[in-house]
């Protein structure tokens, strides 16, 4: 009972480790590597090979952080994708374990660099070049795809293996990439840091007892190439401090795990076990998020390139508010809105398009048709028409217009016209039409059925005595 107890509580502790410690770890680590990126993109360090190798460095860090260190984090609010789909597993074991190894090479490339580039002997230096660095960048990553394309036989979800869920379940599988984790990420690239970093030292100490630059101009050239390699080894040996110190438990959690693979453990034992990987795996992730705050603090030419990078997006947003600013003041802008909005065509366009698309829409046909059989609107309707009828001023503006010579030259013209004729055909036949003159019941006083009849059929002309 006891046990079952303190398991339930190492279980806990690790989901509640994996829910908040990798907030800040995701957060200060995008934000690190992508001012990593940009800066080491940059004119003044772009052409330096141990600047790219940086850059490398920092783009396999970046996925090793949304590929590995996401997963852990939904994993602790029991959302982690690995649990359910196989091959969000498999592929994120590809690319978090690939891109670990590949920024830890990366790394042991950068220290190699460095020493090759203090050292006197000039086909050692050779190796200090750009397009070197382009090729042991490719055939590096191309390697290790090969090398890891295995996980997509090997990982597979094993739920019983908490919160080893996305678990290598056959032996051999399961032995061989815990060695190549071992071999090439926990053992090999933090010897050869240290080799490699211990050697340059020793170069650079030489290099300045013997190197006596003979001119004022050659004196000042060799000031400021000596003063960025410094920087770079500075910031290479602060780099690899960190990331010793942050691999090393992982690689004895790692290989304690291998080395115990065949002994008998209880559900205590392997408990305590996988929560000391969840630990070292999460001080491991401290390594992918620190270069650039590394670079930062101890490299005065990242800082400056970071100083310019920040001033180039204080100048961009300042222009873009001052080009805001000049269009909505502008006159002619002001101007053209006024033309616009006062445009008889403009206005006829717009009135045109809001009727068509009034008329061609379906809410509007049924809201008229809801309309025409409501009884409120029909006796409103009725109402109105009553009072028009009705009204003094209509009544005289009739007689008026009937007593007009004009109005009646202009019928006569009209009952003469075959177009007219033919319309007044066509309106007297509709059914609709029909209808509507009917419901009316001809409400005006002074305009009987005959007249109606005569103003819509056809009509002798009329003779002298009606004129």
């Amino acid at each position: 009972m006891p046990d079952n107890t303190t398991i339930v509580y190492y279980i806990r502790l690790a989901a509640s480790f994996n829910r908040f410690i990798p907030i800040p770890l995701l957060v200060f680590g995008t934000i690190g590597n992508l001012f990593s990126i940009i800066i080491l993109a940059q004119r003044a360090l772009r052409n330096n090979s141990c600047a790219f190798y940086f850059l490398s460095a920092s783009i396999a860090n970046m996925f090793c952080l949304w590929c590995g260190l996401l997963t852990r984090l939904l994993s602790g609010y029991s959302l982690d994708p690995t649990l359910s789909n196989i091959y969000v597993c498999k592929f994120r074991y590809f690319v978090t374990y690939m891109c670990l190894a590949l920024s830890a090479l990366f790394l042991v490339y950068a220290s190699i660099d460095r020493w090759a580039s203090s050292n006197t002997n000039v086909h050692i230096r050779a190796f200090s070049r750009i397009s070197v660095a382009h090729r042991m960048i490719f055939w590096t990553v191309l390697f290790f795809c090969l090398l890891y394309c295995q996980a997509f036989y090997c990982y597979t979800i094993v739920t019983t293996q908490f919160p080893l869920n996305c678990f290598c379940p056959n032996t051999v599988c399961q032995m061989f990439n815990d060695i190549l984790f071992l071999i090439l990420f926990s053992i090999i690239p933090p010897i050869l840091m240290i080799t490699f970093g211990w050697l340059t030292v020793k170069n650079a100490q030489k290099i300045r007892q013997h190197v006596n630059p003979v001119t004022v101009q050659s004196r000042h050239r060799y000031h400021l190439i000596r003063k960025r390699d410094r920087q770079m080894i500075t910031m290479l040996l602060i780099q690899i401090i960190v990331f010793f110190i942050c691999v090393t438990p992982s690689g004895i959690s790692k290989g304690y795990t291998t080395f115990t693979f065949n002994r008998m453990k209880t559900s205590l034992d392997v408990t305590i076990e996988n929560f000391y990987f969840q630990i070292s795996a999460l001080i491991l992730y401290i390594n992918c998020c620190c270069a650039f705050y590394i670079y930062t603090l101890t490299g005065t030419i990242f800082r400056q390139e970071l100083q310019r990078l920040l001033y180039k997006l204080y100048l961009f947003t300042i222009q873009i508010k001052r080009t805001l600013d000049t269009v909505s003041g502008s006159d002619f802008f002001k101007k053209s809105l006024d033309s616009l909005s006062g445009n008889d065509f403009f206005k006829r366009n717009d009135e045109k398009r809001t009727l068509d698309s009034l008329s061609g829409s379906d809410f509007f046909k049924k809201s008229l048709d809801s309309l025409t059989g409501n009884d409120f609107f029909k006796r409103e309707e009725k109402r109105t028409l009553d009072s028009v009828s009705g009204s003094d001023f209509l009544k005289k503006s009739l007689d008026s217009v009937s007593g007009n010579d004009f109005f009646k030259k202009s019928l006569d013209s009209l009952n003469g016209n075959d177009f007219f004729k033919k319309s007044l055909d066509s309106v007297s036949g509709n059914d609709f039409f029909k209808r509507r003159i009917n419901d009316q019941q001809y409400h005006h006083p002074h305009m009987s059925r005959d007249h109606y009849h005569v103003r819509f059929h056809k009509s002798k002309p009329a003779d002298d005595n009606d004129k």
